[in-house]
């Protein structure tokens, strides 16, 4: 009979013609069920498909009309395998088949295959052939270390009273294409993705076009372009070194494109440290990948590998992916090693951050052709801005598209849809080890001498300039390090450190983070320095300016070394020095004690700006910026007065005002010069100042 255009009808006759064969030959029980309904049921499953079984010595045009034809090629699976498959996930695919089972088993509860009954249907009862089947099911075979096939019961029982089931996942994969569309076991849920198309490799500039060009010239040599299945010949690993954000998955998923291959992206670095779990999840990505045809991506590959020392990929999941037959892409920020046990060839492309006029063009590519861009919008600022991959660049174009097209016609991109969309692809965790500044003043709010706020602002022009200057003007080749903006801001309390690092944020247009001393330092020898060391690691992926204040408690000078408390206490100050040397973001010390920072620390900042304390003329400014203008108040407030009487600095003076706010509530009448007094001389006291002694001036000056 010549096959039907329903595979799985196909299938189900095939099975149907083991039944009758193996129920034909042996003694008729009956008792469960009629041989007539047994007959008539598998006449009607029989009559759904080609019911003649493929010969075991069919040739290569015959394949294609063994049972489970599809499975059979991506797992390398013999005749008798396929049919072995074909046992177990029958009746989840076909109900009637639970009847038949129970009938053949005397038991019409039983609604599953034993083994026993699985040799009975592919003719091995007994003898050489028997156990050779029985081989078929030991746990390294293709049908159990991949999870195709399970057996209920426990390994002490006999095997062949166990009975074969299949996993949800491989039922609908039997089921055929339309089924098996986009699912994924749900083990890999949150592990694993179907990646989507990736970007033309013309698209990709880093490895440089005629590295990939070659790569994808040996891939396509290896015969990459067609899926290969089990016992195939190993195609080559590309393993993809480079930083954060830098663009690996792009070239991964472009490469994949490019050969007309989808690609399953698996995140190393969420997979359980448990080595049993690894290798059940690397088995079951392999099958997974072989299910979809797809290429294997395996980002993260070094999250599991030691600070210290060579970069291994975790081996239980390598000794997984050596039995997967097709291109595996590893992804990882330092140098792999240790792929020997892959055993295939290797080809290592190293890929670096796209450079800002890159990044522009990424931008321009990646806004959808149905939205237009506001003429306000500088691709060029926005790209020296935010150092995104391709990947997050061409997310973030799609999110500020989706905001303009949600304002109506004509949708139309603004510069706010592009920096909220460019900050959604920001992923860190320096909230684990900072709190967020709410940034809330404006320069107009400073009081400082005009030298020190000339100074602020050359700062902010060093910090939004940087990328300009190393990279376009060229003076990144000349300065290997040091080429993040570092500050020192010293001074008394209260005088607008803090404040002014905000301000500077607001300019910039990033998030300030001040880090929270309490969670980085430890009394235990070496858990400040990984501490530390996280901090800076998150802080390079999120673009965002970091505060360290009181400074001093980190920064501390160096000292003789007596004990050994001292000489850890150093290390952790010379780690220090060569992070914030490497460390290329925007970095803020402030400390009230500048002598007790460490010498080394300041030759390496940037800059070193002391705050002083306000004189009579800057304090008598800061009063009256200190109240809200919805506060009510009388008009006729002496400001100099206040200023001569207190000698406070601006965070004092904040605090003196919002006390008399209390007052003001609290008495149900308008801030006043007395309620100000009274405000500035408790403040005064709580701070152990004396306050001068006069009457009370005149209302106004």
């Amino acid at each position: 009979m010549a096959p039907s255009s329903n595979p799985l009808a196909d299938d189900l006759a095939t099975l149907a013609a083991l039944v009758e064969r193996a129920w034909r030959a042996r003694p008729q029980r009956g008792r469960a069920a009629s041989a007539d309904e047994i007959s008539a049921t598998l006449s009607a499953l029989k009559g759904g498909g080609a019911a003649t079984p493929a010969p075991a010595t069919a040739g290569a045009d015959a394949a294609a009309a063994w049972p489970l034809a599809h499975l059979r090629r991506a797992f390398g699976l013999s005749r008798v395998e396929a049919e072995l498959l074909l046992i177990a996930v029958a009746p989840e695919l076909e109900p009637r088949f639970r009847r038949v089972y129970g009938y053949l088993l005397d038991n019409l509860n039983r609604e599953r295959a034993p083994v026993s009954l699985a040799l009975e249907l592919v003719g091995a009862v007994a003898g050489r052939a028997a156990l050779d089947v029985r081989a078929l099911l030991g746990a390294d075979a293709p049908l159990r270390a991949f999870q195709l096939v399970t057996l209920t019961g426990s390994a002490a029982e006999p095997l062949s009273s166990r009975e074969l089931t299949a996993p949800e996942r491989v039922v609908r994969a039997a089921a055929g294409p339309d089924a098996n569309a986009g699912i994924l076991d749900d083990a890999l849920v949150g592990v694993a993705a179907l990646g989507p198309a990736g970007v033309p490799l013309a698209d990709v500039k880093s490895p440089p076009p005629a590295i990939v060009d070659r790569a994808l010239q040996l891939l396509d040599r290896a015969g990459a372009r067609t899926p290969a299945g089990l016992g195939d010949a190993a195609r080559p690993t590309v393993v993809l070194k480079g930083p954060v954000n830098s663009g690996k998955q792009h070239v991964g998923r472009a490469l994949a494109t490019a050969l007309g291959r989808a690609v399953l992206v698996v995140d190393a670095a969420l997979l359980p440290k448990d080595a049993g779990e690894q290798a059940r999840l690397g088995r079951l990505m392999v099958r997974e990948a072989l299910l979809h045809g797809a290429l294997l991506y395996i980002d993260n590959s070094d999250a599991h590998a030691d600070l210290e020392g060579p970069a291994y990929p975790p081996r239980p999941l390598l000794d997984a992916l050596r039995r997967f037959p097709d291109v595996i892409f590893l992804a990882g920020q330092r140098k792999l090693d240790g792929l020997a046990p892959l055993e295939r060839d290797v080809l290592r492309l190293d890929v670096a951050l796209p450079t800002p006029a890159e990044r522009a063009k990424l931008w321009a590519v990646a806004i959808p052709r149905d939205v237009q861009l506001h003429e306000e919008v500088d691709l060029a600022e926005l790209s020296r801005k935010y150092g995104l991959g391709a990947g997050q660049i061409t997310a973030g174009a799609r999110e500020a598209a989706g905001a303009a097209r949600l304002r109506g016609e004509p949708a139309v991109v603004r510069s706010n849809d592009l920096l909220e969309g460019a900050r959604g692809q920001l992923h860190h965790r320096l909230t684990s080890v900072a709190e967020r500044v709410t940034r809330t003043y404006k320069w107009e709010d400073l009081i400082l001498p005009d030298d020190v706020v000339e100074v602020l602002r050359e700062l902010v022009g060093f910090a939004k300039h940087r990328q300009t200057v190393y990279e376009d003007l060229g003076f990144g080749g000349k300065h290997a390090y040091g080429r993040g903006v570092s500050a020192l801001f010293s001074g008394p309390p209260g005088t607008g450190k803090t404040m002014v690092a905000g301000i500077m944020a607001r300019e910039l247009d990033m998030e300030l983070f001040r880090i929270d001393l309490s969670r980085v330092v430890s009394k235990w020898i070496g858990e400040t320095e990984k501490n530390l060391g996280r901090v800076f690691d998150e802080a390079a992926l999120s673009h965002a300016i970091i505060l360290f204040d009181e400074a001093d408690s980190l920064f501390a000078k160096r000292t003789e070394v007596k004990s050994s408390v001292d000489r850890y206490a150093n290390l952790e100050v010379n780690y220090l020095l060569q992070r914030m040397e490497a460390y290329e973001g925007v970095s803020i010390l402030t400390t009230n004690f500048e002598d007790t920072i460490d010498e080394a620390f300041k030759r390496r900042l940037n800059f070193r700006i002391e705050f002083p304390f306000p004189e009579i003329e800057d304090r008598e400014k800061l009063w009256p910026i200190m109240l809200p203008r919805a506060l009510p108040k009388v008009d006729d407030i002496n400001w100099h007065h206040l200023a001569k009487r207190f000698e406070l600095s601006g965070g004092n003076i904040r605090n003196a005002v919002l006390r008399a706010a209390f007052y003001s509530v609290e008495e149900k009448r308008p801030v006043d010069l007395d309620m100000l007094e009274r405000a500035a001389v408790r403040e005064s006291e709580e701070m152990g100042k004396l306050v001068h002694s006069m009457k009370s001036a005149p209302r106004r000056r």
